[in-house]
């Protein structure tokens, strides 16, 4: 499967620079979130032989059926390659499923760090997807981590007995994992990319009646719903040319965000006075002066060319003589 930042126009990546939050002396300490789309994500559908899979499909399931007490488990894999800087500190991490369908009450679901790589091929189960389809060539499926030549060292999947996160999720709409040990997990794949397998997403599997649960997945047609992982890091920024920033203009918004030939800027101004646009570095060096006019008191909005710019994360600091707002952009 293709990563995420290689492949820059397949993925959704939203980078937010949500502030400020401390000061020291020579440097500020930004906080800035990421939230990432799954890069991969499959149903392991429980049948002896391993043919099943549904690596294309639009939807995961979690939990036991009702007609024959199968187990059905999720797989969600994240990538973390290339976009959170080696030396931030992650501080927190959250993933949100999409529930799209429910046919039994309130039951816990658990995220569980895989031990061992898996596949997405492309098989896609139809209609309501619950039976799954013949896998493919790299599918996941029961017996097989790789169809059909790498299997799992027990069937169902390989994965830590103990959660990296548990909740209980009853109607359908949009549910959340997080805790200190999820966002452990995620540092420690930041640092060391090679042991990030994803996870397995479980349902209650003790009961004897119908737990099943199902999520909408990757390729949902659906983009909002689509499984994300958001990581909240922060930052230390120079402030030699970055300067104070107190509170002031508001409502900051860039798009697209990441850019690639030009930038659009949006903000709130409450009186009127001149404006200046730059870009700094993340060691905060001024390294582009984007615009300097006279501005009215209202919303504002401009286009920036960012054509001189290389690929990567810079700061948006748009400053008036009374206040500065900052935002993190990409550039790709």
């Amino acid at each position: 499967m293709s990563r995420l930042i290689p492949n820059l126009p397949q993925r959704f990546l939203i980078i937010l620079f949500t502030g400020i939050a401390s000061l020291m002396s020579d440097a500020a300490f930004c906080q800035t979130n990421v939230d990432i789309i799954a890069s991969k994500d499959n149903t392991l559908y429980q049948q002896a032989n391993g043919g099943i899979s549904n690596g294309s499909g639009q939807f995961l399931f979690a939990g036991r059926t009702s007609s024959s007490g199968e187990l059905r488990r999720g797989l969600i894999y994240f990538s973390l390659e290339n976009i959170i800087p080696a030396g931030a500190r992650i501080d927190s991490a959250v993933v949100t499923l999409h529930m799209s369908k429910s046919v039994s009450g309130l039951n816990n679901v658990g995220l569980h760090q895989m031990s061992a790589e898996w596949g997405e091929s492309t098989s896609d189960a139809p209609t309501e997807e619950g039976q799954g389809a013949p896998a493919a060539t790299g599918d996941a499926t029961w017996t097989h981590r790789i169809h059909s030549t790498l299997t799992w060292s027990t069937a169902g999947g390989s994965f830590d007995s103990e959660s990296d996160a548990n909740r209980s999720v009853s109607n359908t709409g949009f549910y959340s994992w997080r805790g200190l040990t999820l966002t452990a997990t995620v540092k420690g794949w930041r640092d060391n990319p090679a042991t990030n397998f994803g996870w397995a997403i479980l349902g209650n599997e003790q009961a004897t009646s119908r737990t099943t649960k199902r999520f909408d997945s990757r390729e949902n047609s659906v983009a909002i719903n689509r499984p994300r992982l958001r990581v909240y890091f922060s930052i230390g920024v120079r402030t030699e040319d970055l300067g104070q920033i107190p509170s002031g203009l508001s409502n900051l918004e860039t798009y697209p965000n990441p850019a690639q030939n030009q930038l659009s800027v949006r903000f709130q101004s409450a009186i009127s006075e001149n404006i200046e646009l730059d870009i700094f570095d993340l060691l905060g060096r001024r390294v582009s002066s984007l615009l300097t006019r006279p501005m009215m008191a209202g919303p504002q909005e401009y286009t920036l060319s960012t054509m001189g710019l290389h690929p990567g994360m810079y700061i948006l600091s748009v400053n008036s003589p009374s206040t500065r707002i900052s935002k993190m952009v990409v550039v790709q």
